[in-house]
């Protein structure tokens, strides 16, 4: 376990997502939270299972005292805009289509990411800086448009593909190191 710690590391202070895949009970969640404990992160878990909607990837509706209706960040959310870490943790056993909406295009290049609440999510400055058009973090957040802090990693854990399920898509293989 401690080369792939070591090996963990070095993704990270390249800036790369970390996708751990071996067989059950072999200590990947154990791995993460360690890593997460060395880095200085407070973990935020989301367990995966496969009737996981893509939109509860990414928020959750809510209601308040009044019986009105809201979104709620999810864990996966709070940790992109406050630059923490996110694990997730059973990745395949998620639809290839919830990955693939929800998890790709955060991975691979921190893009913009249309929430279900109709806010958005925009890579760290200055790569996102033609869509914010020059505008202050304050008028951006007023907009409902939030930037991904560059601290913000993904932590991944998963079985190994299998011909019954072969979860392991391009758009995986690009948007983690394993």
């Amino acid at each position: 376990q401690l080369i792939t710690l070591a090996a963990m590391l070095q993704e990270h202070a390249l800036r790369r997502d970390v996708c751990l895949v071996a067989p059950p009970a072999s200590g990947k969640t154990t791995l993460c939270h360690r890593f997460a404990r060395i880095c200085g992160y407070e973990p935020r878990v989301i367990f995966c299972h496969k009737e996981l909607p893509a939109h509860e990837l990414l928020q959750r509706r809510a209601t308040d005292a009044r019986g009105n209706t809201r979104w709620i960040d999810s864990p996966l959310v709070v940790a992109a805009k406050s630059g923490g870490l996110a694990i997730l943790d059973g990745v395949h056993r998620l639809p290839p289509a919830t990955l693939s909406a929800s998890i790709a295009s955060l991975a691979t290049d921190r893009a913009i990411l249309s929430l279900p609440d109709g806010s958005r999510l925009l890579a760290p400055a200055p790569y996102s800086a033609s869509v914010s058009h020059g505008r202050s973090e304050s008028e951006l957040a007023a907009a409902g448009v939030f930037r991904v802090d560059p601290a913000f990693r993904l932590l991944a854990t998963a079985e190994p593909p299998t011909s019954a399920a072969p979860w392991l898509s391009n758009d995986l293989l690009a948007a983690f190191s394993f």
